[in-house]
Parts: structure tokens; sequence; C-alpha cells
């Protein structure tokens, strides 16, 4: 009888001993914080369960590895995204999270220094998980631009620089869907009205935005080269005669344009053929989209850099005034030796 009561004592002591150790553990990697500091993960497609430990790890400062790799082994693979790892998260919250693919939305921030899709698609694909050819593949694609009432030439209208908040791992189409969205957002019935009052199509708007764009950094005079480029636009016999169309139609590698960069034919030469361009020489920030919508109603013709030399410029209404604003802007350089 001794040796049964032993036996049973003994049993019902390994039963608590264990139910102790899995709760300890199960308290441990379901409700105890396990990280020193809040990381960063990136998980890219086929990352193994233990290079996603590794990795959170290294940078979240695990504090017990054993309990992160037991929580992955439990939760199945991990799903590509960008994750953020606090402190007071368990290790199966943080397993869970990245094979749930439970991302965390990130800034994108899309900088007006754009003037080509491959611009643009090394610019986004340097901050999300789509690849660099495929998004500029999407914006040259007929078909794909087609469903956002876009050609290829235009396809730098559907991108407008700003802030938005993305999944790292979005798809391109998905990211077109995006942009599109904040597209049709800023061209509310309000700003396309007031295109229309310009003579412009929200397409045409953004098209002059970026000869705006070209033209100057400097916002306070954006709304009087628009209002100069509108006005020859409306003017009978007039021609745009945009230096930077004429850059463009070289990739912009010229230094200066010259007399016999005019003579380059084609349809983005606005020397050579009147009317705006067919579609966009670079990014259309909105400040250069305000500025078309809400020109200067100055009756200018002309602009010529300023001898002050200092990126701003003097506006003309005759080609005599014009003509002396560029004497004065020729005798500045030469004052210094260019």
């Amino acid at each position: 009888m001794k040796i049964l009561e032993r036996l049973i004592v003994g049993t019902l002591l390994v039963a608590v001993i264990a139910a102790g150790m899995y709760g300890y553990r199960y308290y441990c990697d379901h409700r105890k914080p396990n990280f020193s500091q809040e990381a960063v993960i990136y998980v890219r497609p086929g990352d193994s369960p233990a290079s996603v430990v590794d990795s959170i790890a290294r940078k979240a400062g695990v504090l017990d590895r054993g309990s992160l790799e037991r929580a992955f082994r439990s939760a199945g693979a991990p799903q590509p995204g960008r994750y953020v790892i606090a402190p007071s998260m368990s290790s199966t919250a943080a397993a869970r999270k990245i094979s749930k693919g439970w991302e965390d939305e990130m800034n994108l921030t899309i900088a007006p220094v754009f003037r080509t899709p491959e611009d643009v698609a090394e610019l986004l694909a340097a901050q999300l998980m789509a690849p660099e050819e495929e998004i500029a593949a999407a914006l040259k694609d007929k078909a794909v631009l087609a469903a956002y009432g876009l050609a290829p030439e235009t396809a730098l209208a559907l991108i407008l620089p700003d802030t938005y908040r993305v999944k790292w791992s979005i798809s391109v189409k998905e990211l077109l869907d995006r942009l599109y969205q904040e597209y049709q957002k800023y061209w509310n019935q309000e700003r396309r009205s007031q295109a229309e009052q310009q003579g412009l199509t929200p397409v045409e708007a953004a098209i002059l935005a970026s000869i705006v764009n070209e033209e100057t950094k400097y916002q306070p005079e954006m709304a009087r080269v628009a209002g100069v480029y509108l006005n020859r636009l409306h003017a009978p016999g007039w021609k745009l005669q945009a230096d930077p169309t004429v850059a463009y139609c070289f990739q912009y590698t010229l230094k200066r344009v010259l007399n016999r960069h005019l003579e380059y034919d084609s349809p983005y030469n606005t020397y050579m053929y009147e009317g705006l361009p067919p579609g966009l020489i670079s990014c259309a920030p909105k400040a250069c989209l305000e500025a078309v919508l809400h020109p200067s109603t100055e009756p200018n013709f002309y602009f010529c850099a300023s001898p002050a030399l200092d990126g701003t410029h003097r506006f003309a209404r005759t080609n005599a005034q014009h003509e002396a604003n560029a004497r004065a802007y020729r005798a500045a350089l030469a004052k210094l030796g260019k």
C-alpha cells in the first residue's frame, strides 16, 4: 500500500511539475514581453522562419530566443511584408503577426524629382518590395494605363508628389490603384472646372504644370510662368516656345538650349509645333498644378532669367522689353565670365 501511495504521490508530483513547466512556457511564449527594443522587420518572399527569427533577434534584441523559435514553429510560414516589432510583444504575438501577414503601413514619399517613368520607378522601388523593372513596365503599358484613362506619354500625370500610407508589400496593380485614388481625389469637380476655365483637361493641365516645374522652383512666380504659357497657348499664331521641352528632346543633357537645338524635329519641341507637347516632360507637383489652375492674369508673353542670377525671372509684355531683360541677363553672365 505504501508503495502504491508513493507511486501515486510521485505521479502527481511529476504532473504538477510538468504542468508548472508548461504553464511557465505558455506564459513566456504567449504573455511575457520578449524584446528589448522596437524594430522594423522586412520579410521577403521565400524567407524561412529561421531567417526571420535571426532578423528579429538581431534588430529587436530578443530576450528568449528559444521562446521565439517555438512560436514560429507553431505559427506557420512567414508572409512577405513590413512589420513593426514592439518591446511589449510576446513571441507568439510577433510570430502570429508575421505568419498572418498583418503588415504595418509605412510612409511612401514621392518627391518631385522625377522626369521619366524609369525615374519614378527607381524612386518607388527604393521604398517598396515591388521590383523597379515591373513598376517601369506598368507605366509604359498601354493596356494597364488605359484603365486609368491615360497613355504611356501621360502616365506621369497619375503620380502626384506627396506622402502616402501604404503597405510595403503592395503590388504594382495595387500601387497604381492607390495613386489613381489620390488622382481622382485631387481632380475633384471644382479643379476640373478650374482647368476647363483655362481651356484644359486635367491631363493637359498636368502637361503644362510639368513645363512650369522645369522652368522654376520658385513658388511665388509659378503662376506668372503658367500665365505666360497660357497666354501663348490661346493667342493665335503663337507657339509655346518652352526651352524645357527642347531639353526633354535631348534627355536633359544640354547645358544650354541653343538655336541649333530648336531645329530638332520632335512633337515635344514647342518651338517647332504649336500647342502642348503630347505628354509630360517631368513630374507635375501640386504647386505647379495650382499655378496652372490659378494663373497670373498679367498680359505677359515673355520671361527671362533675372540678372540677379538667383533663379528668379523677369517678365515682359513686349519683345522689346524681353530683349532688354535678356541683355541684362547676358551682361550679368559676362561679368562672371560665363
